[in-house]
């Protein structure tokens, strides 16, 4: 094997691809390159997820190889415009990986099964609710799921759904947050790129520039009924300034009582204002509401959900709600456009 490729260009795909690594096992740690016709295709896995890279290159000789951990570093450290690799060299440099291409996982194949299409910039946005998703070590909340035109995750406290502007038919795929979404996430940027999404029996794959980013599906885990809570009667509305409203939770965040593992504070919602205090304290702040409707009404729950819910929250305004949930109202946040809404359980006080 042996071809040329932009150096620049080489090691900034390279940068990305390794994500993907795991120390897992020996294989895991090495990059594949394969030497194909006019073109060089990277690709990288922790089993969970697989990312492939097509870069143009001038191929002399077809073949592959692998490229491990010593391989990367030697790409990153180089300077130049241009790049040869063969098989026993990098540059200038001698190199040999000491495991076999025979034995890299093979990546699951793309079909043209594709479901809907998407910027990268929505795609950001709509992967936001992964900050909703359970912990990593609870395979059974630690994904987000993609139902139609919806992408939405929870923890089993908080629900964080996501209206994408798609036409899609995808129903109740669960995708694993910990290994796929975090890293799917870096590679994307704001800009309106297409972004291409099909799905297998055991991947979804998202397909934008030159990458295609295969991510486990996740068949253990459990279907949320979301339209139930979409849906739900709301016996109170009003509207708060998001910026403001955050700046008065971090203050009384900043004075609960490290004692109580629940972070509660109380808010007592009037026709003018949120009175904001800490559980069992005197101490209060108040911000004010607007275009209420409904009934006057206290609610208790835990401060560092209400904030890390309203943080994914983009516009100025945030249309809040108490919906009429049994056996206690359930809090609603919705951003002006109403294209994400999370929900946040109440404590029982």
């Amino acid at each position: 094997m042996k071809c040329k490729v932009h150096l620049k260009e080489f090691q900034k795909t390279i940068e990305n691809i390794s994500k993907a690594t795991s120390k897992a096992l020996p294989i895991l740690t090495n990059v594949k390159l394969q030497a194909i016709g006019n073109h060089i295709i990277l690709t990288a896995t922790n089993l969970d997820i697989y990312i492939k890279a097509t870069l143009d290159a001038q191929i002399i000789k077809e073949g592959e190889i692998l490229l491990d951990k010593t391989a990367i570093n030697i790409i990153k450290s180089l300077k130049g415009n241009e790049i040869e690799i063969t098989e026993n060299t990098i540059g200038d440099l001698g190199y040999k990986s000491e495991c076999s291409t025979i034995d890299f996982p093979e990546c699951p194949i793309l079909d043209n099964n594709k479901y809907f299409e998407i910027t990268e910039k929505e795609l950001q946005e709509a992967l936001k609710v992964r900050h909703m998703a359970g912990d990593k070590k609870d395979q059974y909340v630690n994904y987000i799921m993609i139902d139609q035109n919806y992408m939405l995750a929870t923890d089993g406290y908080r629900l964080s759904v996501y209206k994408m502007n798609v036409n899609s038919n995808m129903t109740q795929v669960l995708v694993c947050v910990d290994s796929c979404i975090d890293i799917l996430e870096k590679l994307l940027t704001r800009t309106n790129n297409v972004v291409e999404v099909y799905m297998n029996s055991d991947c979804v794959i998202f397909k934008f520039r030159n990458f295609e980013v295969y991510c486990k599906i996740n068949k253990d885990g459990r279907l949320i009924d979301y339209k139930y809570f979409i849906n739900l009667a709301h016996a109170t509305k009003f509207e708060v300034n998001t910026k403001e409203m955050l700046e008065k939770l971090n203050i009384v965040y900043k004075v609960l009582d490290r004692q109580d593992k629940n972070n509660r504070i109380v808010l007592t919602i009037k026709d003018s204002e949120i009175v904001i205090k800490p559980y069992n304290s005197d101490f209060t702040i108040k911000t004010s509401i607007e275009n209420f409707v409904g009934n006057e009404m206290e609610i208790c729950c835990n401060c560092e959900f209400l904030i890390g819910s309203l943080k994914l929250i983009s516009s100025k305004k945030c249309n809040f709600a108490i919906s009429n949930y049994k056996p206690y109202p359930l809090l609603v946040m919705r951003d002006e456009n109403g294209i994400l809404t999370n929900f946040v359980l109440p404590i029982a006080n």
